[in-house]
């Protein structure tokens, strides 16, 4: 699982946590864009990691790796 990019690792929690990226996007507030783009790899925020983190039951360090 370390192995994993920052971006396959917010894929992973939000699948493990059974979420949509439209079904997270409205636990966090945030935009399905927003979540598409830090799923691709795209330069993501800390406040949207502890966001995506919360809603997936994970700790914002979990994605960071």
């Amino acid at each position: 699982h370390d192995a994993l990019p920052i971006s396959g690792k917010i894929k992973a929690a939000r699948e493990s946590a059974g979420l949509t990226i439209r079904a997270l996007s409205e636990k966090t507030g945030l935009s399905t864009a927003t979540i598409q783009h830090a799923e691709a790899g795209k330069p993501t925020r800390m406040t949207t990691l502890k966001k995506i983190a919360a809603a997936c039951n994970v700790s914002p360090e979990d994605l960071q790796g």
